[in-house]
């Protein structure tokens, strides 16, 4: 049997939680297509330190939307499909 067939994981609770984040994170390739798109049009045309300010931007917002988002900071619901299986 092929390597690329074989699937260790047998329990049908995480192979659909794995789908259910493969079509989360698939949402999220257009945005990421633009935005890499974005950062490479202002390197080409020399303007390299707006790009490094919206990379370190984008990485320091990540960082603080991160927790809120998943444990449910601030009025936002909880991420309960994260939970362990």
């Amino acid at each position: 049997m092929s390597l690329f067939l074989y699937s260790p994981v047998r329990e049908l609770e995480v192979v659909s939680g794995g789908a259910s984040y493969l079509r989360l994170r698939a949402l999220g390739l257009p945005i990421m297509a633009v935005a890499m798109c974005f950062d490479a049009s202002l390197r080409a045309v020399g303007a390299t330190k707006y790009s490094m300010v919206t990379i370190v931007a984008a990485a320091l917002l990540n960082i603080v939307l991160d927790p809120i988002m998943i444990y449910g900071l601030l009025g936002f619901p909880r991420v309960v499909f994260l939970e362990p299986l």
